[in-house]
Formats: C-alpha cells, structure tokens, sequence
C-alpha cells in the first residue's frame, strides 16, 4: 500500500484498515509459528503497511492522535506487544508536535520501559532521540538532551543503524550550536553526513546539510539565517 494511498483515506477508515492488517498479521504469525507461511515476506508487507497507516494518522493533529491511541489499545488486546514501542514512539511525536510533554514523556517512559527488557529493538535509537528532544524543549535539561542524544548515537551506531545515527547526531549537534559548541558540532555531524555521499538526499539528510551550512554561516557568514528547531517536511521532530 502506497503511503499516497494512504493519505487520502478517512480517520475511520484508517482505522478500520489498521485493524483489519492486525488480524491478517496475527493470523500469518500464527502461520509461521506451525511453519506454515510460505512467504515470509507477506509479514513483512503488512507490518510496513501498518506502520504507515500509524504515520498518517500522527500527521492528522488532536484526531489522528485520538486514531493512534485507539489503534495502540487495539493492537494490545490483538497482542501485538512487540511492535507497541515503535508505535507508542509515533504517538510521542504527535503529542510533541501539537504540545502536549505530559503525555508525550508518558509514551516514551512506556516505550523505554518496554525496550528494556528486549535484547535489541531498531527503534530505540529514536526513543532516546525524542527523549532528548522533550528533555531541551519542555524541561530545559541541555546536559540530560545531550546524554539522551549521546545515548541514541551510541545504540544506532551498535546497531549499524546508519540514517537513525544521522538523525541523533543532528539533534545532538543542534543542542551543541545553541551552546556555543561549533568545532563539536562538526566533528560529530560532518563525517556522518559525508559518508551519504552517493545516497539521495532524505528529509534527514537535508536535516543534516541545513545544520552545516548554518554552522558555515556562523562562523563566516554572519547573514545566513539560524536553523530553528522545527518539525520536517514529514511531520517529524527534527
């Protein structure tokens, strides 16, 4: 399912869609424990679709979010629990974007609390890095930000998750040029940003690349406008 295809569906009918691929991913689990699916991949497909649909609804402000925690309930009593932290992750962001830290620091205690106890999970680079976030933005903690940010770095990197690393090292060389700290902020995002080189430029990448011309402009061109922390074109935190 084409996330264009995505976009153009009702609240409603997210939602019932959602939780029709719920069914169909339990049912293929259920295949695959008695080593019945014969394509492994039709599991994969409905997660990603999945995945999407949680997108789009974060994208919906205070309706898609009402949607986000309709469909996280939902997918509890399905007894989806491994995929709940890369959902409640999503549901963070959206309460970020519309201001709501209360509930946004409850998602993510939840997710990091959940995360614990498993010995890997691809989205906990980014729990950290939007636990920084709300650390600098809500609280004001720079050092906690930066220890967040330090931390998303660090288990991305142990990951080989390369774009999440980027992502964090971003964020991490944003709080660093509010500081004060150029030379930092260059040796920890330059070399990642570099080692894209041959890929497309993504709204991280372009995150990136905003972020070094801006330090260029802060240390010799004084009439280059400052990045502001803002979400991207995606609706995500940046």
């Amino acid at each position: 399912m084409k996330v264009s295809e995505i976009r153009e569906m009702k609240n409603e009918e997210l939602y019932s869609e959602m939780d029709r691929l719920r069914r169909y991913v339990f049912d293929l689990r259920s295949q695959a424990v008695t080593e019945k699916l014969q394509d492994p991949s039709l599991l994969t497909r409905a997660k990603r679709d999945i995945a999407r649909i949680f997108t789009v609804m974060k994208e919906h402000g205070e309706q898609g979010i009402a949607q986000l925690e309709r469909g996280i309930a939902g997918g509890q009593a399905a007894g989806a629990e491994l995929d709940r932290p890369y959902h409640l992750a999503l549901l963070a962001e959206a309460y970020m974007l519309t201001k709501n830290p209360r509930k946004a620091a409850a998602a993510l205690r939840e997710a990091l609390e959940q995360v614990e106890g498993m010995p890997s999970f691809f989205y906990e680079a980014e729990l950290w890095r939007l636990q920084g976030h709300l650390k600098w933005t809500a609280e004001s903690d720079w050092a906690a930000a930066g220890e967040c940010f330090e931390r998303a770095m660090h288990v991305a990197n142990a990951q080989q998750a390369r774009s999440l690393e980027l992502r964090a090292a971003t964020s991490m060389a944003r709080l660093l040029r509010e500081q004060g700290g150029s030379e930092k902020f260059a040796e920890i995002l330059a070399p990642l940003y570099h080692s894209f080189a041959d890929a497309a430029e993504t709204p991280d990448l372009r995150d990136a690349r905003l972020q070094l011309e801006a330090l260029e402009g802060a240390t010799g061109h004084a009439n280059r406008p400052a990045v502001q922390q803002v979400s991207n074109s995606e609706g995500r935190i940046a």
